[in-house]
């Protein structure tokens, strides 16, 4: 939808606007707009903001994608759940910046340096065995879209995990042009030490800070109480 930018004490917020009027560029083939347009997920109502945006004609190219990021959240295997979670970004612009048609961008992800392959029978929403996921692909629990190119993916995974990788493909000019690998490295110190310690207790939050002693439906923060009054917090999906 189309937007114009107000300030209200000292703040500044979008403001929908009815009409959204663009200006054209005969010699350069591009439209501008001197308003803001504004881009929704099914995961929110708001997902981007863009201030004067130019939309350039399309040419179909080969573009080298930026590098993703892993890991900025993560859930270490927890076997009440048989799975652990990890989150990626998949950057929807080339390393010029330029904007990739995200109909022809995909990811793969790779554990402990080799390609991770999704099965059908751990992914029901999948028909068939995949290792390169389309790009906004989700279906609400072991693919979750949080907007902006960033989801949460449960890890199915029989063995520990050292490292996870992520790399993506972009499928512009004939050509398969793939991103340098982001890596997340899984941190094992402490670890030992943590899992020595008696637990007093665990309760589940709700993303409305709702507790429970057991989970809810959807993402949960679970924090861990040990006897020596020290807490671990992760981030589980139910």
């Amino acid at each position: 939808m189309g937007a114009e930018v107000v300030e209200v004490d000292g703040q500044y917020y979008y403001s929908p606007i009815d009409e959204l009027t663009f200006a054209y560029d005969a010699e350069a083939q591009t439209l501008s707009t001197r308003e803001s347009l504004l881009l929704g997920t099914k995961a929110f109502m708001l997902a981007e903001g863009y201030m004067e945006a130019t939309f350039n004609p399309y040419v179909d190219k080969a573009m080298q994608p930026a590098t993703p990021v892993v890991g900025e959240e993560y859930m270490a295997y927890d076997p009440d759940y048989g799975y652990s979670t990890v989150s990626i970004y998949v950057p929807r612009q080339s390393v010029d910046g330029e904007f990739l048609e995200t109909s022809k961008l995909t990811y793969s992800l790779y554990i402990n340096d080799e390609l991770f392959t999704f099965s059908p029978d751990q992914y029901y929403s999948l028909y068939e065995p995949t290792t390169e996921i389309p790009y906004g692909y989700e279906d609400g629990y072991w693919f979750y879209n949080l907007g902006g190119g960033r989801y949460d993916i449960i890890l199915y995974y029989d063995g520990e995990i050292n490292n996870i990788g992520v790399k993506s493909f972009y499928y512009g000019g004939d050509t398969v042009t793939e991103s340098e690998m982001g890596l997340f490295v899984i941190k094992t110190t402490g670890i030992t030490e943590l899992t020595d310690k008696a637990v007093s207790g665990v309760t589940y939050y709700d993303l409305t800070g709702k507790s429970s002693s057991v989970p809810f439906d959807g993402i949960n923060i679970k924090v861990t109480t040990y006897t020596d009054g020290s807490k671990s917090t992760v981030k589980v999906i139910k």
